[in-house]
């Protein structure tokens, strides 16, 4: 059974069918691209998993459980990370503030608390080493360059622990050195169990990434195999050509 899947999901905006039938699945310890033209309903598709949309029809389900119209709270506490395309990090409060907000974000904490115990504050520090800002913690975020404050949202979502982490183009804007860094982290996160699904339009970072990639186009699943079968997919050829 698919660990993380969207069956049959529709969603329109006005005149604008942004999702039309579309269905995917994730398995379990994967790492799963989704590609697709501009416009062709990624982003769509990941806030209607994620709780930011409500669906018009279709299921969203996760380990078997209807997840379809829940908050993003609601996702989140299930153990569904995400990232978004424009970065959403707190610019007045340092780099170790974010994090403090993060924590209290799982519950653990009320807002504006102090930290509960020096754990929390040692899981804080020991997540952004592993992204590389350790040496910013006390900068302000709005201070970061927009690849460091893509690797601050991603330690920011670590530190619930998720199950499956959405990454909504984590290349973007980002220089190439950084870009392998943040692949090692993927990588080394999936082998301790982490579930991915990534959109992202550099498809060198995506097909080296992923051993399964699936493409969407006007709003549906159009292509689906491993990152050689997509490549020479006549459907997702005609698909970019033609956008």
């Amino acid at each position: 059974m698919s660990y993380l899947e969207a069956n049959g999901v529709r969603k329109a905006f006005g005149g604008v069918q942004a999702l039309d039938g579309c269905s995917i699945s994730v398995e379990k310890g994967s790492m799963t691209g989704l590609i697709g033209p501009n416009g062709s309903g990624k982003t769509t598709l990941f806030n209607v998993m994620t709780g930011y949309e409500t669906v018009d029809d279709g299921d969203v389900r996760f380990d078997g459980t209807p997840i379809q119209n829940m908050s993003p709270d609601q996702v989140f506490a299930l153990g569904i990370g995400r990232t978004f395309q424009l970065t959403r990090v707190f610019s007045r409060l340092t780099v170790l503030e974010n994090m403090h907000v993060a924590v209290q974000r799982t519950g653990i904490r009320a807002l504006f608390g102090r930290w509960s115990s020096s754990r929390e504050q040692e899981r804080a520090l020991e997540l952004l080493e592993f992204v590389g800002i350790i040496g910013l913690k006390d900068l302000p975020a709005g201070n970061l360059s927009y690849g460091q404050k893509k690797l601050l949202e991603f330690a920011y979502i670590l530190i619930a622990e998720p199950k499956v982490i959405l990454l909504d183009e984590p290349a973007g804007g980002v220089n190439p050195t950084m870009i392998s860094y943040l692949s090692d982290r993927i990588r080394e996160l999936n082998k301790m169990g982490v579930t991915f699904l990534i959109v992202e339009h550099n498809m060198e970072f995506v097909m080296s990434l992923c051993d399964r990639v699936m493409v969407m186009d006007h709003g549906t699943r159009i292509g689906d195999g491993s990152p050689d079968e997509v490549r020479n997919n006549p459907a997702v050829l005609d698909a970019y050509l033609g956008a």
